[in-house]
């Protein structure tokens, strides 16, 4: 059937069937749609139960600074997923793109993003929330390791998406979206309100380049086929994998386990704790919607853009809960800057004085949320 429909579905146009056609008074299926953030987002549900459209996290005023990495997984959405929530990976798997340096945090440069802590076996905290769940990977930093602490606290999001910690130049977020059941499309935002890096720049920093790095179809020139071009002489000069961009090392990572990774041989670790999170919520989900009960992401009452990931270094004392909705404010406002290093000293006067407002026992040094 040819023809044309505005966004209810009635039929304004039908040039092969005659004025008086029966065929007229169709109405074709429409979605509601609304274009935000880089995407046109569609509402694909039923219409009686269409949800007010919200806003993404990376888009909280219209003209936010937005660029977009775009790439096709050969793989499960899930096990991409799993990747975008665990922060203990990339102190090794990205450890060339992501350097240790005598830095506050972590600093973005035209190559890399240097970090400043050397600690590879973070310790992870984890809290459900109405809107999925956030968690603080604590590592040591190189200074002040006795009274602070660095924190990369990561954002989900149920379903599919993930806002990962930033650096001192533009907010980082993923979605994952399902293609099917072993394909789907990786989607890697940078943005900042006022500030952060181009369209052209940021592919370029990603080794993904239409034309370049990537097919018209999205697909990878660097592949599971080919070994993702993994130089051999790049490694032996020190480059960790030997791959070029951060997306193609995660990609070679996730599709090297097969299309659907068996769990069933899982040995989950300490760092795991996103990853398991992660399979609880979604294996509770899909069990409520076989009972009838709304899907995960429909119910939450907290408004995307007022959350953020955070990412600096604070002292121990600190809780990192509070910076997931503390941080967004400023994100909106155009600050990406990471707190104000607090002396040790200052932090357990602060604690003090909450602890005997509140009538409690004073926490000591090096104790608190951020363990």
């Amino acid at each position: 059937m040819a023809g044309n429909s505005p966004p209810d579905g009635e039929i304004v146009d039908m040039a092969s069937e005659p004025a008086d056609s029966r065929m007229r008074n169709l109405r074709a299926r429409a979605y509601p749609a609304h274009e935000a953030g880089g995407f046109v987002w569609a509402w694909l549900g039923e219409a009686d139960a269409v949800r007010p459209f919200e806003t993404p996290a990376w888009a909280p005023t219209p003209d936010t600074n937005i660029a977009i990495v775009k790439m096709h997984a050969a793989c499960n959405w899930a096990q991409v997923l799993e990747g975008s929530i665990d922060s203990a990976h990339s102190s090794s798997l990205h450890s060339t793109n992501m350097p240790t340096a005598e830095v506050e945090g972590s600093t973005a440069t035209d190559t890399a993003w240097l970090r400043p802590s050397n600690d590879k076996a973070p310790r992870l905290e984890a809290e459900v929330t109405d809107y999925g769940f956030h968690y603080a990977a604590l590592r040591r930093p190189i200074r002040d390791p006795e009274t602070h602490v660095y924190v990369r606290s990561t954002v989900f999001i149920a379903p599919f998406t993930v806002l990962i910690p930033p650096n001192d130049k533009y907010n980082l977020a993923q979605m994952l979206v399902p293609v099917d059941d072993v394909n789907c499309m990786f989607y890697w935002i940078a943005w900042h309100p006022t500030g952060g890096i181009g369209q052209d720049a940021w592919r370029k920093f990603c080794a993904a380049v239409p034309g370049v790095d990537l097919n018209a179809d999205w697909t990878k020139k660097r592949n599971l086929q080919n070994h993702f071009l993994q130089d051999r002489a790049a490694m032996a000069a020190g480059d960790f994998t030997g791959i070029e961009g951060i997306p193609a090392q995660d990609m070679a990572m996730w599709e090297s386990m097969g299309p659907i990774a068996d769990r069933s041989e899982d040995h989950l670790g300490s760092s795991d704790v996103a990853i398991i999170q992660f399979r609880r919520q979604m294996v509770a989900a899909a069990k409520a919607v076989q009972n009838g009960e709304p899907a995960i992401g429909t119910t939450s009452a907290t408004r995307q853009v007022d959350l953020a990931s955070f990412e600096g270094v604070v002292p121990r004392t600190a809780d990192w809960r509070t910076f997931t909705t503390r941080n967004a404010r400023g994100r909106r406002s155009g600050r990406i800057g990471r707190l104000a290093r607090q002396p040790a000293t200052s932090a357990r006067s602060a604690s003090r004085r909450r602890s005997a407002a509140a009538g409690r026992a004073p926490a000591s040094a090096g104790t608190g949320r951020s363990r």
